[in-house]
């Protein structure tokens, strides 16, 4: 057991009397490891609450483990399994909530995501759907995730040396986390990232430092063929490699 926070975004007002359709919402990608969906000046937030809360709609959100409140040390970025049992426990809690409060729940759930939030809702959705009579899935928008981990690191290598936007922090991100859940991808930091960067890598995501500090600081290079080793490459590429199946595990389709 571990702890994790998050939000539950509540209409009020007049006409505001249920049964509420409710929806789990999971956020992007954040580098940001104080970054909370209870803070409501976020940007992200502040739509959300007002393009759903702002009509009649129950959202409820996790923080993932590793971020805000989260007694987790690192979060597993893009680890199927604990993105969806985060959120799964969230609706579990509004459950709670709602019964404190005596409001009264639309017994459907819908799951919207972007960016890591699609491959998270996507994940729970299929963990809901297996639960069954627990939870009643009305629909899903899962968009734009990288719901396909080994095609999403094959694209990568395919474009070094630059490697596609992001390619310098998403794929440490990822990588680093899936080996926190795993322990097998790689015996040290430098079988895939190279000096002097690998020293550092495993601490990097999520923190407090911005990814253009992190480059100005030597943390990061521009290019993605200066970050990665050859045994990178050959491991995205060889299906065996345990980087390669720990990515089709994770794949949330």
């Amino acid at each position: 057991p571990v702890e994790l926070t998050g939000a539950a975004m509540l209409p009020t007002g007049a006409g505001c009397v249920g049964p509420f359709p409710v929806v789990s919402y999971s956020r992007g990608t954040d580098l940001d490891k104080g970054r909370t969906t209870a803070d409501p000046s976020n940007y992200e937030n502040a739509l959300v609450a007002a393009m759903l809360t702002g009509r009649g709609t129950i959202v409820v959100a996790t923080d993932y483990l590793g971020y805000a409140g989260s007694t987790w040390p690192r979060h597993p970025y893009l680890h199927a399994d604990s993105e969806a049992s985060a959120s799964i426990d969230a609706l579990r809690a509004l459950r709670s909530l709602a019964a404190n409060r005596q409001l009264v729940l639309q017994p459907s759930v819908h799951l919207i995501g972007y960016s890591q939030g699609g491959h998270a809702s996507l994940a729970t959705q299929a963990r809901l759907e297996a639960l069954t009579g627990e939870f009643d899935v009305a629909g899903g928008a899962h968009l734009s995730g990288p719901h396909d981990l080994t095609l999403t690191a094959a694209l990568a290598v395919d474009a070094l040396p630059l490697g596609g936007l992001g390619s310098t922090y998403y794929i440490p991100f990822a990588v680093t986390g899936l080996q926190g859940v795993y322990g097998n991808l790689y015996t040290t930091p430098a079988d895939y990232f190279r000096e002097p960067y690998a020293q550092a890598i495993e601490g990097l995501f999520p923190g407090t430092t911005s990814v253009t500090d992190l480059i100005l600081e030597g943390k990061l290079p521009l290019l993605f063929s200066s970050l990665v080793t050859d045994r990178f490459v050959t491991d995205v590429r060889n299906p065996a490699s345990a980087l390669a199946v720990a990515l089709q595990a994770n794949a949330s389709y």
